[in-house]
């Protein structure tokens, strides 16, 4: 067989085989409170409801994928500590890795793949990506409460010069979400945002990642929040 011929069996190999998914330790940090209230027009007052939310997380375990998906409608009053309680029950009891801390709504998932969230109604929740940036992030329209909000992502950075000690950094963008914002214009901003200090792309229409730094420096990690809980707009962050 001709060299030729080896390289185009390689190149067909390399297409043919699926990328293995990265992971990496995740931080989920829940906070506030259910507390959405309705008015009544007949009885003239307003009153408190419940939640409905979503968080959905795949990890690796012993090489293996597992996922937790939880749709849960939450009581008026549940608060980010309760959730927080939640989540790491469920996840131990399908074998992902997880520690909590008491009372503080803070939960990292070890050899974490995604993390999918919609939360509102007064919850809201700090994701951080503890070993460097993702390989995606959508943000998707709220299906209920459509408050206006800002979405917030932040990077530390390190450059690395030969004989020399690591130079870190950091760097943030943030862009605000309207009634009318789509997965897809959200990306977009997201890349124009942060086109004179970010090198970041867009590997769907509607998803957005950072790569590095336009001075060279790498990403280290990686958090983002949204605004205040008010709004339930969904998260889907893949590492």
């Amino acid at each position: 067989m001709s060299l030729r011929s080896v390289a185009a069996a390689l190149f067909c190999l390399v297409a043919l085989t699926p990328l293995v998914r990265a992971d990496g330790l995740l931080q989920l940090r829940f906070r506030g409170k259910v507390d959405r209230t309705v008015f009544s027009e007949e009885r003239k007052e307003a009153h408190f409801v419940g939640q409905l939310v979503e968080v959905e997380i795949g990890a690796n375990v012993a090489g293996k994928p597992h996922s937790l998906t939880l749709h849960v409608h939450l009581a008026p009053g549940t608060t980010g500590v309760d959730l927080a309680r939640l989540v790491e029950r469920r996840l131990t009891s399908i074998g992902i890795k997880s520690v909590g801390t008491p009372d503080s709504g803070n939960l990292w998932v070890e050899s974490a793949r995604y993390v999918h969230l919609r939360l509102g109604g007064g919850l809201r929740a700090e994701i951080a990506l503890a070993e460097g940036a993702p390989t995606s992030l959508a943000i998707r329209p709220p299906t209920r409460d459509t408050t206006e909000q800002a979405l917030r992502v932040d990077v530390t950075t390190v450059i690395r010069p030969s004989g020399g000690l690591p130079v870190r950094g950091a760097a943030d963008l943030v862009i605000p979400l309207g009634k009318s914002s789509s997965a897809a214009s959200i990306s977009a901003a997201l890349a124009r945002a942060g086109q004179k200090e970010w090198i970041s792309d867009r590997p769907t229409g509607d998803t957005w990642r950072p790569v590095r730094m336009t001075n060279g420096a790498a990403i280290t990690g990686f958090s983002m929040g949204l605004g205040n809980g008010r709004g339930d707009w969904r998260v889907e962050l893949r590492l």
